[in-house]
């Protein structure tokens, strides 16, 4: 089993520095419940530039050119995922779980939620929940063995099925990440 333990569930509450940008991310692909990444999102523009992209990071990225298999699909220029595997590792989803080179990976976004309710939890609310067909589908999702290939990492958002991420597109170049998601602006005081 491979454990992140250390990534936070919650974005922190940053104080703007040079080489910050402030985005407005108003896609739900990184909800899980509480409207996590959702309004104003302080990017540190520069991150890539002296550190190396860890697991459970989220990235700022220029979505690459793909074919989207709906073509009503509007596709956004721009987007925030978690990175879950790196360079030179193998990524691989099987029933609705990530695994990693083999290993089971133990993290709160491992596996295949819906607004933060995994698939033993949906059991519970399916009655109460809307595309009960369709969410089954993606709770068992799988995704071939994949390998990072140099300078790139697999992204996903948080709720999978509402993510245009690594499992439409494939391994992201790292030269189209504008940056690392550090959380939410600090509110100023009066």
């Amino acid at each position: 089993m491979l454990s992140d333990d250390s990534t936070p569930e919650m974005p922190a509450t940053v104080t703007i520095k040079a080489g910050n940008i402030v985005i407005n991310h108003d896609l739900d692909n990184m909800d899980r419940g509480n409207h996590e990444y959702e309004g104003s999102l302080v990017v540190h523009k520069s991150y890539c530039d002296s550190n190396e992209m860890k697991r459970g990071d989220v990235v700022y990225f220029r979505t690459p050119p793909f074919q989207h298999p709906n073509p009503n699909m509007t596709v956004p220029k721009k987007s925030i995922s978690r990175v879950v595997a790196l360079a030179g590792e193998k990524i691989e989803i099987k029933e609705g779980q990530i695994y990693i080179d083999g290993k089971q990976l133990d993290a709160f976004y491992g596996k295949a939620q819906s607004k933060g309710v995994d698939r033993e939890q949906y059991k519970l609310l399916d009655a109460k929940l809307q595309n009960p067909e369709l969410l089954q589908q993606f709770y068992h999702m799988n995704l071939p063995e994949v390998e990072i290939p140099a300078d790139h990492v697999f992204v996903l958002g948080d709720t999978w099925w509402r993510s245009v991420d690594s499992q439409l597109f494939g391994p992201l170049p790292i030269e189209q990440i504008e940056g690392r998601v550090e959380g939410y602006p600090a509110k100023l005081s009066d």
